[in-house]
């Protein structure tokens, strides 16, 4: 299971945060933390929430990327630098 929608949310402010910017009850946003076995997205933002959360990272100056979002890179959770891309 990937662990980007934690780390996202931890970044973000928190559940109630996330749900606030994506207009969405805030069960739905705990739920992309759990595995699909539990109803949940596997740790993965859904697509259709992705341009807000963008839109409103980067109004409150949170670093998020596309590639975070997608769960192509691991995002830092504590201040880590992210793996570097294969040359």
């Amino acid at each position: 299971m990937n662990d980007s929608a934690s780390i996202l949310v931890r970044r973000c402010g928190g559940y109630q945060r996330l749900a606030e910017w994506c207009e969405v009850a805030l069960h739905t946003v705990y739920r992309w933390t759990y595995p699909r076995a539990r109803g949940g997205t596997d740790g993965l933002i859904p697509h259709r929430y992705h341009e807000v959360i963008l839109k409103e990272a980067a109004a409150a100056e949170i670093a998020v990327t596309q590639a975070e979002l997608l769960g192509v890179v691991a995002a830092p959770s504590d201040g880590a630098a992210a793996p570097e891309e294969a040359a």
